[in-house]
């Protein structure tokens, strides 16, 4: 699991690289509207929000442990897609402006 939160969290935090990864996965939404707002059990935060890289690196790792057990059986790419949505769906505008500038 230790490499699946460092993979993430260089991917989030060198956003140029999360377009590309986007564009070549499949995007199958296999999430709900549900999902979206129960994510870590309600408790998401965006990143922008947190002030200091250790609660990054605590928020990242509780995204990936609930995903994980979610859906245990998601790529790396279904799993940064469905990140895309609960940050578009949580309003994180500067991540998402930043990662949409690294493009």
């Amino acid at each position: 699991m230790k490499k699946v939160i460092i993979f993430l969290y260089f991917m989030v935090s060198n956003a140029a690289c999360l377009p590309d990864v986007l564009a070549q996965s499949a995007q199958v939404q296999s999430w709900t509207t549900e999902d979206l707002e129960d994510v870590e059990d309600g408790q998401f935060s965006c990143p922008e929000t947190l002030h200091t890289h250790a609660e990054k690196v605590r928020e990242m790792e509780r995204f990936v442990a609930w995903t994980q057990n979610r859906y245990p059986n998601w790529t790396i790419e279904q799993i940064l897609t469905f990140r895309m949505a609960v940050l578009e769906h949580n309003a994180c505008t500067r991540t998402l402006d930043n990662i949409r500038e690294a493009d």
